[in-house]
């Protein structure tokens, strides 16, 4: 297992580094504007993207591994899974296209849109990703996702020194997930039964009823993170959007940590929960604030070198990145509290805590961003971050909100399980 995670995060991390370093470069050739509306095309496909996978990114994979439907062969989830996930991919093209349109009609908006799109379509072959997770294909995983993200990102450069108009950015993009295709395509080739497999109804039903508070939940997460997109075009222009964006992928860089580090923690805190459940939760919080921590250092030399990497032309996206630096920090708190929620099999929560966060993003958004600007747009970002892990324990899930209070009491126990006393 630790194999296996090391193949991955090393995977994720590299095309993370190599894409953040390309990203800078494409923001400062194309100026502000222009990457203000291609993010903001991403932007608004990330929002349809819960709906294109259809919720099976865990459950397909978990029943492959178990191989209990009654009647079901592992190839059978295959196929029903291939399937399923071309249909979700179509209907989220489609939904991408209409909500450009109703944004730009048949402008630049709408074709780069028709550009991108076509990578819900090209992400159906995940589906081979779910069958080499079980079968311990971890290495094919990180192999065919590095040598797609080097080829895209080769493009994207090309783009850059060749200075080919914003709609060649776009199909770089699809490209990355074209190349994925190809090679998961080229590796389902070499295993013969793979292709045996047949559609099931009653399981696509199954997996369906299982998935749509999956569903439901990442659409909502979703917009709520990609919102203030949309406010700040609405209200300050494409500019401030590109402004926006710039800072946002700064920040998300440090958010993908905290993903990794729940990712790492959850099979041994799943094991622990059943031993003790208040100090597995407070101990899981205090981890996380701990990792926070680490991480200030590092914020802090992120901060200092935007305006080097980024340039002046984003000046404005500088000098709000120390506010913005406090989204990790919720995003921490959101995971670990996620990360116990699976535990407990309450599913039932991170959707009402997204709804809370999208009510709170377009009330904060529609008085602030007119107010404050672009400062405005990442304080009702953070605010709404606050609203949907706080405010929303506060109201309906007291018990974790105290449980983060007093995390604090598992120093002294972590410290002295670490001297091995």
């Amino acid at each position: 297992m630790l194999g296996a995670s090391a193949w991955l995060f090393a995977d994720r991390f590299l095309r993370l580094g190599l894409s953040f370093a390309v990203g800078v470069l494409v923001a400062r050739h194309f100026g502000p504007t222009e990457f203000g509306q291609i993010t903001f095309v991403v932007a608004t496909a990330g929002v349809f993207g819960s709906l294109s996978s259809l919720g099976l990114d865990d459950l397909v994979p978990k029943d492959m591994a178990q191989d209990k439907q009654p009647g079901v062969s592992v190839d059978d989830m295959q196929r029903t899974a291939l399937t399923m996930r071309l249909f979700g991919g179509g209907l989220s093209y489609l939904l991408l296209l209409v909500a450009v349109w109703w944004t730009d009609e048949f402008g630049l908006l709408f074709w780069l849109a028709f550009i991108l799109g076509p990578y819900f379509l090209l992400q159906a072959t995940d589906v081979y990703e779910y069958r080499l997770r079980v079968e311990g294909g971890f290495g094919q995983i990180a192999r065919v996702r590095t040598l797609a993200s080097l080829g895209a990102n080769l493009l994207k450069a090309t783009v850059v020194w060749l200075s080919f108009p914003l709609a060649w950015l776009a199909a770089t993009m699809t490209a990355e997930f074209g190349l994925n295709a190809l090679l998961f395509n080229k590796i389902a080739a070499m295993h013969a039964g793979w292709g045996r497999g047949q559609f099931r109804v009653e399981y696509a039903q199954q997996l369906l009823s299982r998935s749509w508070k999956i569903i439901l939940a990442g659409v909502l997460m979703m917009v709520q993170s990609r919102i203030e997109y949309f406010l700040v075009e609405h209200f300050l222009g494409w500019d401030s959007v590109g402004q926006y964006a710039a800072a946002l992928k700064v920040v998300e860089l440090f958010d993908v940590v905290t993903v990794i580090l729940v990712t790492i923690m959850l099979p041994e805190f799943a094991r622990k929960y059943q031993e003790s459940p208040e100090r597995t939760v407070r101990q899981g919080y205090l981890l996380g604030c701990m990792s926070f921590m680490i991480l200030m250092p590092v914020m802090g030399a992120a901060i200092w070198l935007f305006p080097i990497a980024y340039g002046e032309q984003y000046a404005p996206a500088f000098a709000v990145l120390s506010l913005f630096m406090l989204r990790p920090f919720f995003i921490m708190v959101n995971s670990v509290r996620n990360m116990m929620l699976v535990i407990e099999h309450k599913f039932w929560y991170p959707p009402f805590c997204a709804a809370i966060g999208v009510i709170a993003s377009l009330g904060f958004g529609c008085y602030l961003i007119p107010l404050l600007g672009l400062w405005g747009a990442v304080l009702s970002a953070v605010l709404s971050l606050f609203a949907s892990t706080f405010l929303a324990d506060l109201v309906a899930n007291r018990k974790n909100l105290i449980a983060f209070l007093s995390c604090w009491r598992e120093i002294k126990p972590i410290c002295q399980g670490l001297r091995g006393v």
